[in-house]
């Protein structure tokens, strides 16, 4: 998919929610599965440079194959988990948190332009603990590799754990992401459409138990972090007129 494309749909929130709304069913079972083989990196890449921006083109039909098919034949491997970092950090000014936003529709560099709001911003990939973007060093540039909705879910509902519900969530998100991003309807999934029936077939491994998905719904404990991204980042990162009411659940584990 391309980089634009995955940008631009994780600002608009997280997804797995929107599909159980659609009419797909959660999974009774937690258990993380083994992963793909052969990855070198254990890191999504969001652009293997074949497919369009277009999210309609492809062929539904298609169970796979060439890029930009529905779904696509696409490795997924999860970003490692980590405890997500503290919600209220106070360390981006609203001006800071809309420039990174905005910088994220390009290639690059991925800035605030303040160093300590992108250091509360931006965590690396093999941190201890994971802010809203987790990112990979490629070619001496730090490039986001995921969407940590999970941390900010981790947050509210106190389970900080591998295996946690923000943990599955994040994974559940990202596999769709790599598999699915190019069915004709991702952009507006349907009940029984290619994306959810993509989302079943191909990340049945990673749904969330029906619990999980509740948290983030209207009136859930994390209800928050499945809305736009940016608000997100302004509870993580930003100002305390912008956290939305957010505060940490506490506990762990």
């Amino acid at each position: 998919m391309s980089f634009k494309k995955w940008w631009a749909f994780a600002l608009s929130g997280a997804f797995v929610g929107t599909l159980a709304a659609a009419g797909c069913s959660s999974s009774s079972s937690n258990t993380t599965p083994a992963t793909d083989a052969g990855s070198d990196t254990g890191i999504i890449h969001k652009d293997s440079g074949s497919s369009s921006d277009d999210a309609s083109t492809g062929d539904d039909s298609s169970t796979g194959g060439d890029a930009g098919m529905c779904p696509a034949n696409a490795q997924f491997t999860p970003v490692p988990w980590a405890p997500p970092t503290p919600l209220g950090q106070n360390a981006c000014t609203t001006a800071q948190i809309s420039a990174f936003a905005t910088s994220l529709n390009g290639n690059g560099p991925f800035t605030s332009g303040s160093q300590s709001c992108d250091a509360c911003l931006m965590t690396d990939v093999g941190a201890s603990t994971h802010g809203p973007i987790i990112t990979q060093m490629m070619m001496g540039t730090a490039v986001p590799v995921e969407f940590n909705f999970g941390g900010c879910q981790a947050n509210l509902d106190g389970k900080t754990a591998a295996g946690s519900c923000g943990n599955v969530e994040d994974e559940a998100n990202d596999c769709i992401l790599t598999k699915c991003s190019s069915c004709a309807d991702f952009n507006n999934p349907m009940k029984g459409g290619a994306t959810a029936m993509c989302y079943q077939s191909s990340c049945a491994m990673y749904v969330p138990m029906s619990a999980c998905d509740t948290e983030l719904q209207s009136g859930g404990v994390a209800a928050v972090c499945g809305g736009n991204f940016a608000t997100v980042l302004g509870a993580w990162c930003g100002p305390p007129s912008g956290d939305a009411g957010i505060t940490d659940a506490g506990g762990g584990g």
